[in-house]
């Protein structure tokens, strides 16, 4: 028990000792940062201290911003400003930050990496705050001056942001505070100038040889502003002739930057040179070296004759002489030597330059650009040139920033830069050979452009088939989708009717109409092809024609309406065409007979009142003339009406019962039933037929016994009743002729009576109209037949006279 007891105790103690140990051992921080608050311009310490240091040590600002790793800057932007310093064997890594600027504010740590046994640690994060407070600065500082006996002379001094007391010096003495001046014994001394805008320059009027000396000025410390002490002047006073007003001043720079030494000329006689270390460089204003660096400059008739020497290189550190030759009793003068110390051109940070584009993405032709190319640190700062990759320089705005430079090219994308690329190109003294950086190749889109055809326009397709449309299209951007429209309504993949085929390089697209029904006739198909920024669409109207087999159908059905039309016209219409013709036949022959009935009947003298011959005396001819003209009108007015009535019964197409006929037949009116049927006489075949000449009405007309035959015919009647009166009328007028004639006459109408009795059984029942009518007619016929068998009593008398007088 015992034993167990001591080895537990040893076993604590060795824990213990081993935990003590590795405490001492372990990396841990000495000094800590703390936080501060600076003026812009002021310098900032952090401090930071550690023991056993094993790890790395750094630097970070806002948590994730590395600065320094050990005793390296890594923050590009910063490395001349930011340094760590401290003694290496004490472990002191402090961050100084000289020149402090409103981006330095914020919170700092300090951290040390984990090593071995040893965990990572951090500092306690300090804030450091930056305050915007002017920093007092001056201006403008006097230069060395030459002025004459008894002129005025003037020290030049400006401060900006002043806070202390603006001092002036003689030979290291004060003599001013401000605008005050405290020596009593200068009464020749004043400060002038805007002392509000910080101006307090020194006067001397009358100026003696005894204002000579070294003058400067002086602004004391105030606030977060430190002193600060101008450049000395020297001041000298010439007593007569030519003498130098302004002279050479010592000049510090650097390789490669620019720089302008003074010197004045008043009451100049000779020729004024610049000497560099004894050589001459000029007569006046000609340069006589050949070194186009080297320019006179300032206005010569005032004696200004300035060196301005560019692109300063080593070679130009020397001791520079401004002096006036000597003439005509004036002594030469000349300036003391100003010394021009060139110091080493500070490179340019080594990231840079660097060119960035802005923007960079979504470019169009048009749009425009700006190339921006920026270098940090060095002194003087490079020059920066941009150029194409084929050697064109671009100018575009060049800024000198003091402790960077930028050069900003702005362009306006056309067609002829697209692929372009440009590079900056920085020059600088340190540099043996010029420094760039590029940017990619201009890669912007043209102008929208989209060629889009549909194939074919017109789409002409069977009723019932299927029919395929192309849409090509090609666009700058590359055509990325298409969309198919049938009358307006976009089609989709759900839709039976369509079959959309899209080619994998998107240059075709296809629609395919799976059956071409008689709906899509002059239906519209659009087709839209899209870029990226750009679309455009086209459209195609479908026809739809029939199939063939509707064709033949519809021309068989047209055919067979023609036959149809045919047949209907045969059998229907031409009869009754033929049926109009023939009544308007009817009535032209009607209207002709009428008036050969009228003319006959007016220029045959055959036909006398009494049926009897005249005798060849004038009185008998002329008391027969005159019974034929009282007889004659009346004739001519009833056939006339007669006529008229038939015309209008024809017209309204009805039977027309001729009132003198004696006809019972119900069947329409024919072309021989207009008149009565014409019976001619009979005359002996031994009688010659003679004309005679008739005057009638100043006519001669020849007339023979032939034209009397169609008016003898006797209409057949159609009662018992008329039949008897007209016999009866018949047998009274017979008995006035010679009884061959009446026996003549009464066989003819025996003849006719049995024709009527056979027709007597026909009665047709007539009105009071009709029967008047049909009266006045039979008496028109019996008069006519009364003639007739008159002339032909008379033929026959004569000729019995004849062979009477022949057997005497």
């Amino acid at each position: 028990m015992g034993k167990w007891s001591n080895l537990s105790s040893l076993t604590l103690i060795l824990l213990v000792a081993n935990f003590l140990h590795t405490a001492e051992s372990q990396q841990s921080f000495i000094t800590e940062p703390t936080g501060v608050s600076v003026v812009i311009g002021q310098t900032i310490t952090l401090l930071c201290s550690v023991s056993d240091k094993a790890g790395s040590i750094a630097w970070t600002k806002s948590g994730n911003v590395p600065i320094s790793i050990e005793r390296n800057i890594i923050d590009p932007n910063n490395r001349d400003r930011y340094s760590i310093i401290g003694d290496n064997t004490a472990e002191d890594f402090n961050l100084q930050i000289t020149s402090a600027e409103l981006t330095d504010a914020g919170d700092f740590q300090c951290l040390v990496t984990a090593s071995g046994s040893d965990p990572d640690i951090q500092s306690v994060s300090a804030t450091v705050e930056v305050i915007d407070v002017p920093i007092q600065a001056f201006t403008t500082q006097p230069s060395n001056t030459n002025v004459p006996v008894d002129t005025s002379a003037t020290l030049q001094c400006s401060v900006v942001d002043k806070a202390g007391f603006l001092q002036w010096e003689k030979d290291g003495v004060i003599i001013s505070n401000d605008t005050n001046i405290l020596d009593p014994a200068l009464t020749t001394y004043s400060i002038v100038g805007d002392s509000a805008q910080g101006t307090y320059n020194l006067q001397i009027l009358l100026a003696q040889e005894s204002d000579e000396g070294v003058y400067r000025c002086v602004v004391t410390a105030a606030g977060f502003s430190e002193q600060i002490t101008s450049n000395t002047a020297v001041l000298s006073i010439s007593t007569s002739g030519q003498r130098l007003e302004i002279l050479p001043s010592n000049t510090v720079a650097r390789e490669g930057t620019n720089t302008r030494l003074l010197c004045r000329v008043a009451d100049k006689a000779g020729v004024q040179t610049w000497l560099k270390n004894g050589q001459q460089l000029n007569e006046d204003t000609n340069v006589i070296v050949a070194d186009d660096r080297y320019t006179i400059a300032g206005d010569q008739e005032n004696g200004e004759y300035f060196l301005d020497i560019t692109n300063i290189s080593p070679d130009d550190a020397a001791s520079y002489f401004c002096t006036v030759s000597g003439v005509d009793g004036d002594t030469p003068i000349s300036s003391g030597g100003a010394t021009l110390t060139v110091t080493d051109a500070v490179s340019p940070d080594g990231d840079y330059p660097q060119c960035v584009q802005s923007p960079s993405v979504d470019l169009r032709e048009g749009d425009n650009v700006t190339l921006t190319c920026v270098s940090y640190g060095g002194e003087p700062q490079p020059t920066l040139t941009w150029m194409t990759n084929s050697q064109e320089i671009y100018e575009g705005v060049f800024q000198d920033l003091g402790d960077s430079a930028r050069h900003d090219l702005t362009l306006v994308l056309t067609p002829d830069l697209r692929y372009v690329e440009f590079t900056c190109q920085s020059s600088h003294p340190s540099y043996s050979s010029p420094q760039s950086c590029s940017i990619p190749a201009l890669d912007f889109e043209l102008e929208p452009t989209i060629s889009i055809e549909l194939i074919p326009t017109d789409v002409l397709v069977d009723e019932d088939e299927s029919v395929t449309v192309q849409c090509a299209a090609s666009g700058n951007p590359a055509i990325i989708d298409y969309t198919w429209y049938y009358n307006g309504i976009e089609v989709t993949s759900g839709d039976s009717r369509f079959v959309i085929e899209t080619t994998a390089a998107r240059d075709s697209s296809y629609l395919q109409i799976v059956s071409a029904t008689d709906s899509f006739d002059e239906g519209v198909v659009s087709c839209e092809a899209r870029n990226r920024i750009d679309r455009e669409t086209t459209y195609a109207v479908i026809k739809v024609q029939e199939s063939n087999i509707y064709t033949i159908v519809l021309v068989a059905m047209i055919l067979i309406a023609i036959i149809v039309f045919i047949v209907i016209f045969a059998l229907f219409i031409a009869p009754c065409l033929y049926s109009k013709h023939m009544k308007k036949s009817r009535v032209s022959n009607d209207e002709n007979l009428i008036a050969t009935i009228s003319d006959k009947l007016q220029h045959n003298f055959f036909i006398t009142g009494n049926g009897h011959v005249p005798s060849g005396d004038g009185k008998s001819r002329r008391k027969h003339r005159h019974k034929r003209r009282h007889h004659k009108h009346k004739v001519i007015d009833h056939e006339a009406k007669k006529a008229e009535k038939k015309l209008k019964a024809i017209e309204k197409d009805v039977i027309y019962e001729d009132p003198d006929s004696l006809r019972t037949s119900s069947k329409k009116h024919s072309k021989s039933d207009l008149y009565p049927e014409p019976r001619y006489v009979e005359y002996p075949l031994s009688t010659p037929r003679k004309s005679i000449d008739v005057e009638a009405g100043k006519r001669s007309t020849r007339a023979s016994l032939d034209i009397l035959r169609p008016l003898s015919q006797t209409p057949e009647l159609k009662t018992i009743d008329e039949i008897g009166k007209r016999s009866s009328k018949d047998r009274r007028s017979g008995s006035r002729r010679s009884s061959k004639a009446t026996s003549s006459s009464s066989g003819r109408r025996q003849s006719s009576d049995r024709r009527s009795s056979k027709s007597s059984s026909h009665k047709v029942s007539l009105s009071p109209g009709e029967y008047a009518a049909r009266e006045e007619y039979d008496k028109k016929l019996r008069e006519l037949s009364d003639i007739r068998e008159g002339l032909v009593d008379d033929t026959k008398s004569k000729k019995r006279g004849s062979r009477v007088a022949a057997s005497t």
